[in-house]
């Protein structure tokens, strides 16, 4: 298993290569951390599924909108490379490789995403006598091209000194076929002039799990408590979604439904 560490790619603020003595340091201490690592060895595995569904309608005689969303993402996570030190962007003190153990993967993974999605919304726009209405749709896997999916960048940041591990959501991709059209359907002469010329039809090669809706905070870092030998990390959890609507006097909540444990194997 190759193991890294932060050490070795650190240069000075000038931009210049170390001394000899300075980088035979830092290449004793980045080999002593690699070597501690080693012994631990392992890695941590889990088998993840998401589930984001809703569906809903109102009709206020000013704003109508309606939508049903069905999305399930399932993938295996594998972690299978250590460094010391903080992984996650934003982590404070991220250098101190005392406090901070971090497993990524060596590649992206597979991942399978059954995406089926519709929805509209229709009222004023940009004034209250401009009135457009959105309609989308978004299915996956994708029938026009279809292709594998994958998950990418999900990241596990122990830290030792706090007693937390921390889990940065990877990205979940496939392709989806998609439609949206935008209808300048009434108001001012030059809002409905454009007609229904802002369309999208065909696929979308990246389509992400949680694409176009609005995610809760806690959604992109997961942290829950850590202590010293622990094999176990139990990150599974419910969330709450939103479908977007263009108006914030109206929620579109849907339920989402996290289903993960990581296991670390010798």
């Amino acid at each position: 298993m190759p193991i890294t560490d932060h050490a070795h790619v650190l240069l000075p603020r000038d931009g210049h290569p170390p001394s000899r003595t300075k980088g035979l340091l830092a290449f004793l201490l980045a080999l002593a951390s690699a070597s501690a690592l080693a012994q631990a060895g392992g890695q941590w595995t889990g088998d993840l599924t998401l589930t984001i569904k809703g569906q809903g309608r109102f009709d206020d005689g000013t704003i109508k909108a309606n939508w049903n969303v069905d999305r399930v993402a399932r993938a295996t996570v594998v972690l299978d490379r250590v460094f010391r030190g903080g992984g996650i962007a934003g982590t404070r003190d991220t250098r101190n490789t005392e406090r901070y153990e971090t497993w990524v993967a060596n590649r992206s993974q597979p991942a399978q995403l059954d995406i089926d999605d519709s929805g509209e919304f229709d009222g004023p726009m940009f004034h209250p006598k401009n009135y457009r209405r959105d309609s989308m749709r978004w299915t996956c896997p994708s029938k026009a091209k279809p292709r594998p999916g994958e998950l990418r960048a999900s990241i596990l940041q122990i830290d030792h000194h706090e007693g937390t591990v921390t889990w940065e959501v990877p990205r979940i991709f496939a392709a989806c076929d998609k439609y949206v059209r935008f209808d300048f359907h009434k108001g001012l002469p030059d809002f409905v002039k454009n007609g229904v010329q802002m369309n999208e039809d065909g696929v979308e090669l990246q389509f992400e799990v949680v694409h176009r809706l609005n995610s809760p905070k806690e959604w992109w870092h997961l942290t829950v408590p850590f202590k010293e030998g622990q094999t176990e990390v139990v990150l599974s959890r419910k969330l709450r979604f939103e479908w977007p609507l263009r108006t914030e006097s109206r929620r579109a909540p849907l339920d989402g439904d996290l289903t993960l444990v990581l296991r670390k194997s010798l």
